[in-house]
């Protein structure tokens, strides 16, 4: 089935390797993990499908992708080393959140 909230992994990696795209341009890189080989229908029933993906299929589920990353997602937190207060392991942007969510 194609999942009504797919898992979405997202990448920049021109920004580790400028070389992967033109001057002044960006890459988004997006992996959908579970998004089934061979399609049994769509669990939103939204979607028509067969067992082969079509280009019709293929179009429809990326405007649904597309349209869960163009609106905020409600409960998201960022916290790592590009998050305040910077690289490491010690697990600060962690304890910013937590105490920032009352813990």
């Amino acid at each position: 089935m194609l999942p009504v909230t797919p898992t979405i992994c997202v990448g920049q990696p021109h920004r580790m390797d400028p070389t992967r795209c033109p001057d002044g341009k960006a890459l988004l890189w997006l992996q959908i993990p579970d998004a089934p080989t061979l399609s049994k229908g769509d669990a939103a029933g939204e979607i028509e499908t067969s067992a082969d993906w079509t280009v019709a299929t293929r179009e429809a589920f990326a405007d649904r992708i597309e349209a869960i990353l163009s609106t905020a997602i409600k409960g998201l937190h960022h916290i790592g080393a590009s998050t305040h207060p910077g690289p490491g392991l010690g697990g600060g942007s962690g304890f910013n959140l937590a105490k920032g969510l009352g813990a």
